[in-house]
């Protein structure tokens, strides 16, 4: 889930969730390594996050 809070910036017109991710690892307590998908890079470093399930969004590949 997109949680930017940028000044001056209206909630309402930024998109409602970032990525696609892929989940790379499952750790403890019900979180998730998520990183990019390979050749689906959005920004130019690569990202690497924890989340937990809340945050998440199933994303099937049509």
């Amino acid at each position: 889930k997109n949680v930017d809070v940028t000044v001056g910036q209206n909630k309402k017109l930024i998109p409602k969730f970032r990525g696609p991710y892929v989940v790379r690892k499952v750790l403890d307590q019900d979180k998730y390594i998520i990183g990019d998908i390979e050749g689906f890079q959005l920004t130019q470093r690569p990202y690497e996050g924890i989340v937990g399930p809340d945050r998440m969004k199933m994303w099937n590949r049509v």
